[in-house]
């Protein structure tokens, strides 16, 4: 069995980042409509399916923890490099 893991990465808070993919179904230009479901306020944030993460990226990052994940192997791999990186 193909066993996925998950990782938080080290984000700068006060720094509003953009999405790095452009990717199908990619959910930028409907944020405003998005948030409008979100509650006010919140500890933890959950993201199952990163994609271009434009929903993560644009979040006014207000919580404790943030977990991010992505079913496709390559853009696990490609935020966990950024990870890496961003740790050295």
């Amino acid at each position: 069995m193909n066993e996925r893991k998950s990782f938080v990465l080290p984000f700068d808070h006060d720094n509003k980042a953009k999405p790095i993919l452009k990717w199908a179904g990619g959910k930028s230009s409907i944020l405003l409509e998005l948030f409008e479901f979100f509650p006010k306020k919140f500890n933890r944030y959950y993201e199952p399916f990163l994609g271009g993460g434009a929903v993560f990226l644009s979040l006014n990052k207000n919580f404790k923890n943030e977990f991010i994940n992505d079913m496709n192997k390559d853009i696990y791999t490609l935020y966990r490099i950024i990870q890496k990186n961003l740790m050295n």
